[in-house]
């Protein structure tokens, strides 16, 4: 790239493409070859030329410099070739850019042989870059926020969920819409993306048959609070979904280690709904005997639970530090 330098002011005047062409491998051997004829528009008088180089693997040898016409008549050429406001497009902006660089370059002499029509056409162009790069960031952030809601899919989500989904979206491309600067549109998009990752999906429920034994790991909990098996501490729990065929007495099997006979050790809670804010119900409250450890091995002990059919949250609450819980089996009794 060609600059011009002036004071502490440098302009861009021309960037030059080089053909790719082999040499020996030696800089001073180089087979050299001359790139494509650019014009450059230089003030009269002195100037400071700087060549900013961008390419590690390109030597330069020389720049030669050939006298092409008027600077006046370079500049006018470069306005008039500037497209009318109806038609400019983002792509202009180069050329604009250019056009400017070149008009700046210009004396006060020079600037005056200029046509004040020709003058508000290069002002008028300059204007339209900014607005134009914000309506094409705003035209690509909504197209990205909607492929972006195209990514999710309806049957994840209960009709309720989906609504609100949408809305979110719609809510998004309308605040993108009236963003005023670039940094707007994108922190509009980064929001409307964050907000519909937060709609939370519909769970899928862990079933319990009569004929089969569920296991629910803590792993499998949809959402708890910290450990149930490890620096259990009064109030922790965890959470599963789980779809219950038919409604009658099931055994739970907990597998689980106590320092000593425990009065209400936990809690079983229920709510016939998904992500509920408090439980309904309260299912049982387990006490177990002193079981100790043989090594590696968890003692199990049994109690039977009446479930009721249909979705529901399951939650087991730590009601004291003494005991840890590390898994439930549950089968129909």
């Amino acid at each position: 790239t060609t600059q011009r330098v002036t004071g502490d002011q440098v302009i861009d005047l021309e960037t030059s493409q080089l053909a790719a062409a082999a040499g020996s491998g030696n800089w001073y051997e180089a087979d050299y070859i001359d790139s494509e004829g650019v014009p450059v528009l230089l003030a009269a008088g002195m100037n400071t030329l700087r060549v900013h180089w961008d390419a590690a693997d390109i030597n330069l040898k020389s720049i030669k410099l050939a006298y092409q016409g008027s600077a006046v008549e370079y500049v006018r050429d470069l306005l008039t070739a500037l497209p009318e406001k109806a038609d400019q497009t983002v792509a202009h902006e180069t050329q604009v850019n250019k056009a400017k660089a070149s008009y700046d370059a210009l004396t006060e002499t020079e600037k005056s042989e200029i046509s004040e029509v020709l003058v508000k056409k290069l002002q008028d162009a300059i204007k339209q870059i900014p607005i134009l790069n914000l309506a094409k960031a705003v035209a690509d952030n909504q197209e990205e926020l909607e492929k972006t809601f195209r990514t999710y899919l309806e049957e994840d989500y209960r009709p309720e969920k989906w609504t609100q989904l949408i809305q979110v979206k719609n809510d998004g491309l309308q605040a993108i819409s009236g963003a005023t600067t670039i940094a707007e549109a994108d922190r509009e998009l980064r929001q409307a993306k964050a907000d519909m990752a937060a709609v939370q999906k519909k769970l899928k429920s862990i079933p319990l048959t009569v004929d089969h034994t569920t296991l629910l790991a803590q792993s499998k909990a949809y959402r708890r609070n910290g450990f149930l098996n490890s620096q259990v501490k009064v109030g922790n729990y965890a959470d599963y979904f789980v779809n219950v065929e038919e409604a009658g007495e099931y055994i739970f099997t907990y597998a689980l280690y106590a320092e000593e006979a425990v009065e209400e050790a936990f809690a079983v809670k229920y709510d016939e709904a998904e992500y509920p804010d408090s439980l309904a119900g309260e299912y049982a409250r387990v006490s177990v005997p002193k079981v100790e450890a043989e090594g590696n091995q968890v003692k199990e002990i049994r109690r039977t639970v009446a479930l009721k059919a249909g979705e529901q949250t399951i939650l087991f609450e730590a009601l004291n530090e003494n005991v840890r819980l590390n898994r439930i089996k549950i089968h129909r009794k």
